[in-house]
C-alpha cells in the first residue's frame, strides 16, 4: 500500500505555509539537496524564467546551501522570493503538503 493511501484528500491552503507567496503559480521540489545537480537547477531556472507569476518552493536545507541557491537564481536573472524554502515536517505532514 503507497505511504500516502491512508491521507485523507483535502485541500491545502497557502497561509498554512508563511514562505509561500500569497499568489501565483507555485512549483516544487521536496528532494534532498543531492539531487539538486546543476541541470536539474538550470531547468528549474528556465521554468521560472519563462512563467513570471511562479515560484519555486524547496526543502530548507543547510544555510550555507539555502545563500548558494539564492546567489545562483539571483544570477540566473529571478529576482528575490521567486526561490522560497520550507522546513522538513513530519512524514504525514509532508506527504499532506505534496
Amino acid at each position: 500500500q503507497p505511504a500516502w493511501a491512508d491521507i485523507p484528500s483535502t485541500e491545502v491552503s497557502r497561509s498554512k505555509y508563511s514562505e509561500l507567496p500569497e499568489d501565483g503559480i507555485l512549483l516544487a521540489c521536496f528532494n534532498q539537496l543531492y539531487k539538486m545537480d546543476p541541470p536539474v537547477f538550470q531547468v528549474w531556472m528556465n521554468i521560472l524564467k519563462q512563467n513570471p507569476h511562479a515560484s519555486l518552493w524547496l526543502l530548507k536545507f543547510p544555510p550555507v546551501a539555502v545563500e548558494n541557491i539564492r546567489k545562483e537564481a539571483q544570477r540566473a536573472g529571478l529576482e528575490e522570493g521567486r526561490v522560497v524554502f520550507g522546513h522538513t515536517l513530519p512524514k504525514r505532514e509532508y506527504l499532506e503538503r505534496g
